[in-house]
C-alpha cells in the first residue's frame, strides 16, 4: 500500500479533527447534550430514571429526565426529543447510578475520556491481532477516522465493545477463554457485537469449546445481574428495543440497510425485510465457513449491513478484520480506506432516506472479490487447507 496516499488520508484527518474541535465547535462548550458526550447524558438520564424507579426505556420520562437534569446546570439539552432513546441492558444504567450525584461535566469529562481509552485498546489489540508491523501506518490511519473521532466524542458505549471485540479477536486463538469472557461486554450493544462474537468464533478460533464455555459463563452472569433488577425493567428493555427499531425514520447516520428500506417500508414490510437480511447474512456465513476463505472481512461488513439498527460510529469494528486486509498493496484497500473516510460526506438523508450503507455495500463487493487474493492469510483465519496439508501455525499461537 502506497504510504504517501495513507499520509494524504492522515492529513485530511487532522484537518477533519481541527475543524470538529475548532469550527465545529465539538469542544467549545464542553459536554453537553447536544454535541460533545451527548450519548452520555441519556445514558446518566437513565442511570437516573433507573435509580428512581423509572422506566428509562420511557421516550418521554427520559427526555424529561435529561433536560431538567442539565437545566439545572445550565447546560444545553437536545431540543429533538425522538432522538432520546435507550436500547441497551439494564445493568449498564445501574453500572452509572454512582456517576448521578456528581458534576455532569465532570463526569461526562471522565466518560469521554474513558471511551478514548476503551477506543484506543480496541486499536491496539487489533494491529497485534494483525500479527504484522506493517498495519502500524493503517491503524494510525483508523484511530484518526470520522467514525472514531464520533464514537468518542458522542461518549457512545461501541467504544468499550470494540475493546471487548479487540481483546476477544486477539485472545481468541491462544486464550479462547479468557476471548469468551471478555466478548461478554458485546452484550452491551447486542446488535453491534454478538454478530462479531459469532464470527470471531467460528472464523478465529480453533478450539471453539472454551470460548464457548467462557461466553456462555460470563452470559449466564450477566442475565442474573440483569434479573437482579428485576422483572419488570427486563421487559422495558425488551419494549425499548422493539421502540428502538420502530423509530428508524427519526434515526441519524444509520449505516446498516435498514436506513434505506426502514424510514419508507410499514412495520410488517419493514420486519419482512429485517428477517430476510438477516437470512441472507446467515447463509453468506455458512457459505464463508464451508469454503474456509481466506479473508472475511467481507463477512463483517455484511452482517453489520444485516443488523436491524447500526450508526456510522458503529463502523469502528471494521477495523480489526480489515487491518490485516490492509498489509497488502493494492489501490482497491486503499479506496475501501478512503471510502469509509468519505462516507462522512453522506450524513444528510434524503427523505428521511439514509444512503451511507451504500459505500459499505460496494466495499463489501471488493472484499468478496479479493476474498483469495494472493497474499498472507490473515492472522487466525481457517484459511483454505487440503486434508494432506500440515496446518499452519498462526500468528499467536
Amino acid at each position: 500500500m502506497s504510504r504517501r496516499a495513507l499520509i494524504v488520508l492522515l492529513v485530511l484527518e487532522v484537518a477533519l479533527w481541527g475543524a470538529l474541535i475548532g469550527a465545529g465547535g465539538l469542544f467549545r462548550d464542553g459536554p453537553n447534550g447536544r454535541t460533545l458526550s451527548v450519548d452520555y447524558a441519556v445514558f446518566l438520564s437513565g442511570a437516573r430514571l433507573l435509580q428512581t424507579g423509572g422506566n428509562p426505556y420511557s421516550t418521554t420520562a427520559l427526555y424529561n429526565t435529561e433536560y431538567r437534569m442539565l437545566h439545572r446546570q445550565g447546560i444545553a439539552a437536545t431540543p429533538h426529543k425522538s432522538l432520546v432513546l435507550l436500547g441497551n441492558p439494564p445493568i449498564l444504567y445501574w453500572a452509572l447510578q454512582p456517576l448521578t450525584g456528581y458534576p455532569y461535566r465532570v463526569t461526562a469529562s471522565l466518560w469521554v475520556a474513558a471511551m478514548a481509552v476503551f477506543t484506543l485498546v480496541g486499536f491496539l489489540c487489533a494491529v497485534a491481532g494483525a500479527g504484522c508491523r506493517r498495519v502500524l501506518l493503517p491503524a494510525a490511519t483508523y484511530v484518526l477516522m470520522p467514525q472514531t473521532a464520533l464514537v468518542i466524542a458522542y461518549g457512545n458505549i461501541t467504544a468499550l465493545v470494540f475493546a471487548a471485540l479487540g481483546a476477544g479477536y486477539l485472545l481468541a486463538p491462544t486464550v479462547p477463554s479468557l476471548a469468551g469472557v471478555i466478548l461478554v461486554l458485546c452484550w452491551l450493544k447486542p446488535q453491534v457485537g454478538l454478530p462479531f462474537v459469532l464470527l470471531i468464533l467460528l472464523f478465529r478460533s480453533r478450539r471453539r469449546l472454551p470460548l464457548v464455555a467462557g461466553f456462555g459463563i460470563g452470559t449466564l452472569a450477566f442475565a442474573i445481574a440483569n434479573l437482579v433488577l428485576g422483572l419488570t425493567v427486563l421487559h422495558e428493555w425488551v419494549s425499548g428495543l422493539t421502540a428502538f427499531s420502530a423509530s428508524l425514520a427519526s434515526q441519524p447516520n444509520l449505516a446498516s440497510l435498514s436506513g434505506l428500506y426502514g424510514p419508507v417500508a410499514s412495520g410488517p414490510a419493514r420486519l419482512v425485510i429485517e428477517v430476510a437480511v438477516v437470512l441472507v447474512a446467515m447463509c453468506l456465513g455458512a457459505y464463508a465457513l464451508k469454503h474456509r476463505h481466506r479473508t472475511i472481512a467481507w463477512l463483517w461488513i455484511a452482517w453489520f449491513l444485516a443488523v436491524p439498527y447500526a450508526h456510522f460510529p458503529d463502523e469502528i469494528v471494521f477495523s480489526i478484520p480489515l487491518l490485516p486486509v490492509l498489509r497488502r498493496p493494492a489501490g482497491s484497500t486503499l479506496a475501501i480506506v478512503y471510502a469509509l473516510f468519505l462516507s462522512v460526506a453522506l450524513f444528510p438523508t434524503i427523505h428521511g432516506v439514509s444512503l451511507l450503507p451504500i459505500p459499505l455495500l460496494a466495499i463489501a463487493a471488493v472484499l468478496y472479490m479479493k476474498r483469495n487474493s494472493p497474499g498472507a492469510r490473515e492472522p487466525g483465519d481457517m484459511g483454505r487447507m487440503s486434508p494432506k496439508t500440515t496446518p499452519v501455525p498462526e500468528a499467536g499461537q
